[in-house]
């Protein structure tokens, strides 16, 4: 099941989305900081941006600015081809 989201976040306020997730996250106003564990590195993203990932690991999301952010992300285990881990 994919599960939509839209979020305001304040300048420094941080937010996660759960591991072993697909996540594809766009930055619709102001500025992101993400980071998404082993491999990703940090990750800005600025209005208009976006980016899919996948990870077992959490997904961190930091305002760098007043921001918004939508964000769409489906269980591993819902990805056709996918087994739960």
């Amino acid at each position: 099941m994919t599960q939509k989201n839209v979020e305001q976040l304040k300048r420094f306020q941080t937010m996660s989305i759960e591991s072993h997730e697909f996540a594809s996250i766009s930055c619709t106003e102001g500025k992101l900081w993400i980071t998404a564990g082993h491999g990703f590195g940090d990750i800005v993203l600025q209005k208009g941006q976006d980016i899919s990932l996948i990870t077992k690991d959490k997904i961190v999301l930091e305002a760098l600015e007043d921001a918004a952010v939508s964000f769409a992300f489906t269980l591993r285990k819902d990805i056709p081809g996918e087994m739960a881990h």
